[in-house]
């Protein structure tokens, strides 16, 4: 049962990490589209 418990700490301590990670991801895919024209200058 303790490791139960442990386990589900973890994973409330590894969601925030997480979720910021997916957003900073989300942001970067915007921007890279958002800079598209500079596509000519700059390989992705």
């Amino acid at each position: 049962m303790q490791c139960l418990k442990e386990i589900q700490a973890l994973k409330k301590r590894l969601s925030i990490p997480l979720q910021k990670a997916s957003a900073l991801l989300k942001q970067t895919e915007g921007n890279l589209k958002g800079a598209n024209g500079v596509g000519k200058y700059i390989r992705c």
